[in-house]
C-alpha cells in the first residue's frame, strides 16, 4: 500500500472485510517467547491488537508516512478474488498477553523505513 500511496494518484481499499494485523517482528518475538516458556504444543493466534479494515489500517499508514494520495473505500467485490473473504476475520488471542496494537506496530513499521 505504501508503494501504490506513493505512485498512485489515488488508491481504493476494501472497507467491507474487518481483519487483524500481524507486525511480523512482533509475532517472531512472541513465537520466540512461547517456545521459551515452554508454552504446550496448540494454535496460537498472536496478531496485533485491534482490527481495522484495509480501507481503516491504509488510512493510518497514509497519515503516519505523511502520504497525501486520495484514499477511498472500495467494495470487496470491485477487487475479484478466487476465494470469497468473510467480512469478519478478526483473530481473538485467548492463550498469550495480548501484544501491543497494530497502530502503534504501524507506527514503528513507517519509522525504520524513515530511519
Amino acid at each position: 500500500m505504501l508503494e501504490l500511496g506513493k505512485t498512485k494518484p489515488e488508491v481504493r481499499a476494501v472497507d467491507a472485510e474487518k481483519a487483524s494485523f500481524t507486525y511480523a517482528p512482533d509475532l517472531a518475538q512472541a513465537t520466540k517467547q512461547l517456545f521459551e516458556m515452554g508454552e504446550p504444543a496448540g494454535i496460537y493466534h498472536l496478531p496485533n491488537s485491534g482490527a481495522a479494515t484495509w480501507y481503516g489500517a491504509t488510512k493510518k499508514l497514509f497519515e503516519l508516512a505523511g502520504i497525501k494520495t486520495s484514499l477511498s473505500p472500495a467494495h470487496p467485490e470491485d477487487f475479484p478474488r478466487p476465494a470469497k473473504r468473510p467480512a469478519f476475520s478478526v483473530l481473538q488471542n485467548t492463550k498469550f498477553p495480548p501484544l501491543r496494537s497494530y497502530e502503534e506496530a504501524l507506527r514503528e513499521y513507517v519509522s525504520e523505513l524513515n530511519a
